[in-house]
């Protein structure tokens, strides 16, 4: 895929979701989420291995709920590799699908899956690569929202990400606040 395609296909398709998004009294479900990634080892060109670890920014869009308990939405996602957290320098951009159900009103887990791209930054050892993706995250809350963020909803979440393409792949731990 043509990296100059990316941002404004994600753009796109982010606007869309919030359009459509649906609003139940002040909370719209969008979430916000901040976290620290860390990649498993792939094979770089100079026959070392690399791996992308770094801070972690996403949102997700809610497109609709259904009686089961369900959630599903929108999900896109950028990964700094290199950044703060050593490994190779590159980022990670990942765009796909969510299902998120509630574990009483304490947790929740999230299914997803989606296309990633693993891009190089500057003179970093690995060509820039694409594939599918899924992922496994389990939230669990926080507590009550402090007073500075207002009427958010924060969790704790933990997500394992896996792809055919090990550069896409990894574990990363974070803060998801709801709005």
């Amino acid at each position: 895929m043509n990296r100059a395609l990316i941002l404004p296909l994600v753009s796109l398709c982010g606007l869309s979701a919030l359009s459509s998004a649906q609003i139940s009294g002040e909370k719209i479900g969008l979430r916000v989420r901040v976290g620290l990634q860390f990649g498993v080892g792939f094979p770089q060109t100079n026959n070392t291995n690399g791996n992308l670890n770094g801070p972690e920014f996403g949102l997700e869009f809610p497109i609709s709920s259904n009686p089961g308990g369900w959630e599903y939405g929108i999900a896109a996602s950028a990964l700094l590799g290199g950044s703060l957290a050593g490994g190779t320098d590159g980022y990670v951009y990942r765009f796909g699908f969510t299902g998120r159900k509630m574990i009483g009103k304490d947790a929740y887990y999230r299914l997803g899956i989606g296309m990633g791209q693993a891009t190089p930054k500057g003179n970093t050892l690995f060509k820039a690569r694409a594939n599918v993706y899924g992922s496994l995250s389990y939230g669990f809350r926080l507590g009550s929202s402090p007073k500075f963020l207002g009427k958010t909803d924060p969790f704790v979440e933990i997500t394992v990400y896996g792809s055919p393409r090990r550069e896409l792949s990894g574990f990363g731990v974070g803060l998801s606040l709801g709005f």
